[in-house]
């Protein structure tokens, strides 16, 4: 009988302590559990503010945009240490629409880029040397080209080095737009032209060419200065003294650009019309710091059509992920009360 008596407490110790231990580990993946759920539930605050910082931010640039006077220079206005009666007229503070990143509201990031700055799809086939930059190989260049006619043509005939319906449905890929592209996002979608890396490596392309209908022209007060080195070859140094040059005083004349890059320049070659003074066409891009995806909108001001009914027009408006420019690129150093926070150092 104590045998028996002793087998069953050792037995209910045992059940015990399982119990006990059951009970343990569930605790533990109850607080696990709880643990991850405030944090996402933090994670989800941080979204939505970081969204709305990121909104707040966009409508602010917009009604700069739309009421202030923009020069060559950039967009003037007045900052936290300035006001009209100290400021001499032509030397404002100016927000740069050539792309330079600014402390936007909160814990947001912004850059405005005129878009006469950027390259048009007509205008891809005459800087071939950009392709290679990107590191496109030479021979596979040329046939893209066609590719990218035959994507937005109408028609339904294949150019040499093109491709059409039947080329496409071989690849397992869409079938080709046949229309003007909206969006510089999607060449993405044009046979072969996703093969290679370097072309979309932080957006490279995407970010150099626009959608804008804005003919051949190219602006060398708002290029940025890695399409300004591909446009004409300019080592780091020249693009660098041109930025800085245009910063204080903008070029007046595409002769300019030599005595500033401290070279001859050959021009001629271009095949574009070189502009000074900027269009109506700009892409505002804004993130947040802790966010993982930039908004872009591109605007159409629409100031001098008297029929419009709104000071500007959304041509469109994405989400994408950052680039590493926006991750790791030092804002500019001008206070702006418009935004609700005076400029931070950007954190590592």
């Amino acid at each position: 009988m104590k045998h028996s008596t002793r087998g069953q407490e050792g037995f209910i110790l045992a059940i015990t302590l399982w119990i006990l231990a059951l009970m343990t580990l569930a605790a533990s993946f109850f607080a696990v559990w709880t643990q991850d759920a405030v944090d996402i539930t933090r994670q989800n605050k941080d979204d939505v503010q970081g969204d709305i910082e990121v909104s707040s931010t966009i409508s602010i640039a917009l009604y700069l945009l739309a009421t202030q006077r923009i020069t060559p220079r950039g967009l003037p206005v007045l900052t936290a240490k300035s006001n009209s009666a100290t400021v001499i007229p032509g030397q404002e503070p100016v927000l740069s629409i050539a792309g330079l990143i600014y402390r936007g509201t909160g814990s947001a990031y912004f850059s405005i880029q005129e878009e006469g700055g950027l390259l048009r799809f007509n205008a891809l086939p005459r800087f071939p040397h950009v392709f290679g930059m990107l590191g496109v190989p030479s021979g596979a260049i040329a046939p893209l080209f066609p590719k990218l006619l035959d994507y937005i043509d109408l028609d339904n005939l294949t150019r040499i080095n093109g491709a059409e319906a039947t080329e496409y449905a071989k690849a397992g890929l869409p079938a080709p737009a046949n229309r003007k592209l909206f969006t510089s996002w999607e060449l993405r979608n044009v046979l072969d032209w996703n093969r290679y890396k370097g072309l979309w490596k932080d957006h490279a392309l995407p970010r150099y060419v626009t959608a804008a209908d804005l003919g051949g022209i190219i602006n060398i007060n708002t290029a940025p200065p890695l399409l300004l080195a591909f446009l004409e070859g300019l080592d780091e140094n020249a693009t660098a003294r041109i930025s800085m040059r245009r910063q204080q005083t903008p070029f007046m004349s595409a002769g300019e650009l030599s005595g500033a890059a401290g070279r001859p320049l050959n021009l001629a070659n271009l095949e574009m019309e070189i502009e000074v003074a900027p269009t109506n066409q700009y892409r505002i891009t804004a993130w947040s710091k802790d966010g993982l995806r930039m908004r872009e909108v591109h605007i159409n001001l629409t100031l001098e059509d008297a029929n419009s009914p709104s000071p500007w027009l959304l041509d469109y408006s994405l989400s994408v992920p950052l680039t590493t420019e926006q991750k790791r690129a030092d804002e500019q150093s001008l206070a702006v009360p418009f935004f609700t926070q005076a400029l931070l150092p950007r954190p590592e």
